[in-house]
């Protein structure tokens, strides 16, 4: 068997163009590393940026330790929700630190799912209720401030709507119903309708007579006589 043929350029070609050497700095251990000015103008290192500012990480792990209380909420001491949440906005403005909804609930000590069941059951406490809604709508016109000062990316600001706040998308289907015979018409036109549709002088109406009804008379059964 005849083995395969090589693949590749025929021996003693040479190019017509010389080849666009690349620059050896833009290698990493055989593969392709962005250059530098690549790397500023992509949205993914952007994002994924681990070159924090100094400090960065310190600063929010102290403001998590400042906003998480000590003690265990009474969670039904509305004014003690209350002077936590103040405290919790007095630290975001010392640490200069956006207003979250998890941060929130954290900093009064509460969760995301105690929230929402205190919402849904709002009879067991409906001043608890408020209170709790009032704290969502305000984290809501928060993130809803930064995205139209374009302070954050929108596709973040939804998803964090859809997450706390119960957005979602919704297509709306009209459904006509279809009826077979038209437009609704009165008894009356519809009567008249098939009047008029209909051929009277080919109808031939036949009257039906009454039979009696015959019963027949039976012979009396022969008595027996004893001899």
């Amino acid at each position: 068997m005849e083995e395969a043929k090589k693949r590749g350029r025929p021996k003693g070609s040479k190019d017509l163009k010389k080849r666009k050497q690349r620059d050896p700095s833009t290698y990493s251990h055989g593969g392709y590393k962005l250059s530098e000015e690549a790397r500023k103008k992509s949205t993914f290192y952007k994002a994924n940026n681990p070159d924090l500012p100094q400090g960065y990480n310190s600063n929010l792990v102290e403001f998590l330790e400042a906003i998480t209380p000590t003690e265990k909420i009474d969670v039904n001491d509305i004014e003690g929700m209350r002077e936590r949440f103040r405290h919790y906005l007095e630290m975001c403005a010392m640490y200069d630190q956006k207003v979250c909804n998890t941060q929130a609930y954290i900093a009064i000590g509460l969760t995301k799912c105690q929230v929402s069941q205190y919402i849904i059951r709002r009879s067991q406490n409906p001043e608890r209720a408020d209170f709790l809604e009032w704290l969502k709508m305000y984290c809501s016109a928060y993130r809803e401030a930064l995205m139209n000062d374009g302070k954050i990316n929108p596709v973040v600001g939804i998803f964090l709507g859809k997450n706390y706040d119960g957005l979602k998308d919704q297509q709306e289907h009209v459904v006509v119903a279809n009826n077979p015979l038209g437009e609704t018409v009165t008894e009356e036109e519809l009567s008249k309708k098939y009047l008029e549709s209909a051929n009277l002088d080919t109808i031939e109406t036949t009257a039906q007579e009454s039979v009696p009804l015959q019963i027949p008379e039976t012979e009396p059964e022969p008595t027996a006589h004893n001899e």
